[in-house]
């Protein structure tokens, strides 16, 4: 029974884990934690040990960070194609840099995402799987300075489930 304790803590919490800003609750500032919380308006109330939670959901998905989320723009099918967040001008401490948008865009293949590099149209890769293997080292051997290739230790958690039983 205690054995899987850290699998079962680690499904437990909410991943990734995120930071919503406190006007985006529905009491701002003094939300109440048991009436105006984030918890799905759709989860309805709990009750444990006579204390009842009523799920109200937030207004919104401003964090409080460095940058603002704008839009999420969609293919015709319903998928995610891109996501615009802009710089957020009333951060305590603005990114660095003259970036003022910046665009998280879907590719399908990574065929796309190379053809994007090499057209100009994409600024930066980032992230495991996205380019062929092949092709990140073609371009970190060129010499032409098209492009910088910068690789860092690898800093994805990953959890393997086995069932003992079998």
């Amino acid at each position: 029974q205690d054995k899987y304790y850290p699998l079962l803590q680690e499904l437990t919490y909410i991943r990734p884990l995120r930071m919503l800003s406190p006007t985006m609750f529905h009491g701002g500032l003094s939300s109440d934690p048991l009436t105006q919380n984030s918890c799905p308006e759709g989860w309805g109330e709990a009750t444990l040990d006579g204390v009842t939670v009523k799920c109200a959901g937030t207004l919104g998905i401003a964090g409080t960070g460095r940058w603002k989320y704008v839009e999420t723009k969609t293919s015709g099918a319903g998928a995610v194609t891109e996501v615009v967040f802009d710089r957020n001008v009333d951060h305590w401490a603005l990114a660095a840099g003259d970036v003022e948008r910046l665009r998280l865009m879907v590719y399908g293949s990574h065929e796309a995402v190379k053809a994007a590099l090499e057209a100009d149209e994409l600024d930066l890769v980032v992230g495991s799987g996205v380019l062929d293997p092949a092709d990140i080292a073609a371009m970190s051997a060129e010499s032409n300075g098209n492009f910088e290739v910068v690789l860092t230790e690898p800093i994805q958690n990953r959890i393997v489930i086995l069932n003992s039983n079998k």
